[in-house]
């Protein structure tokens, strides 16, 4: 879903058994929104001393998926406990020619994330549990607007599933870059 720009709250948790969350999502009366693959392209500049997405913490992604193509720029984090930074995303009509812009003006493709998504709405929320090629499967719960309301929503989806934190803070490009699955 693309977001203008706002903020967005995640938390993350592995688990060893989705059948078991899929089971819960559904006694929770959680409604399936579907399924997709979701590729991931992540940039950073060319040039480092330009900068580098790792040291300040933001991202810059190009994601493909069933729906099509986005870019989305994603600010450094705001809580060490809670997955929460601001995003700006836009639809673009073409992946290759958006890639071929990024290149052009001085960014390179660093990482590529590669996920198989499936989607649920609990509360008001997005839960999503993903199966991420190199690292596992995760359900991360996600909430999108105001800071404060956003992590509210977020952790008492989070509890009405079972988890409590601390949550995974990392990106799935971060554990992938550290090694993958553990």
């Amino acid at each position: 879903m693309a977001k203008a720009g706002g903020w967005e709250v995640e938390a993350k948790v592995r688990v060893e058994d989705p059948a078991l969350v899929e089971d819960r999502l559904r006694r929770l009366g959680a409604e399936y929104l579907g399924s997709t693959v979701e590729e991931d392209i992540y940039f950073n500049y060319r040039e480092r001393a330009c900068g580098d997405f790792a040291e300040s913490d933001e991202a810059l992604r190009i994601r493909r998926d069933d729906e099509g193509c986005e870019l989305t720029y994603k600010g450094p984090r705001a809580s060490p406990t809670l997955k929460s930074r601001l995003e700006i995303s836009v639809r673009v009509s073409s992946c290759d020619d958006m890639v071929k812009i990024l290149e052009r003006i001085g960014f390179v493709a660093s990482a590529r994330v590669v996920k198989r998504r499936k989607i649920y709405r609990l509360e008001g929320v997005k839960v999503n549990l993903d199966d991420v090629e190199g690292l596992g499967v995760f359900v991360e719960i996600e909430a999108v607007g105001e800071r404060g309301s956003a992590e509210r929503r977020v952790v008492e989806a989070a509890r009405l599933l079972g988890f409590e934190p601390p949550f995974i803070t990392e990106s799935y490009l971060e554990m992938l870059l550290k090694g993958g699955a553990k």
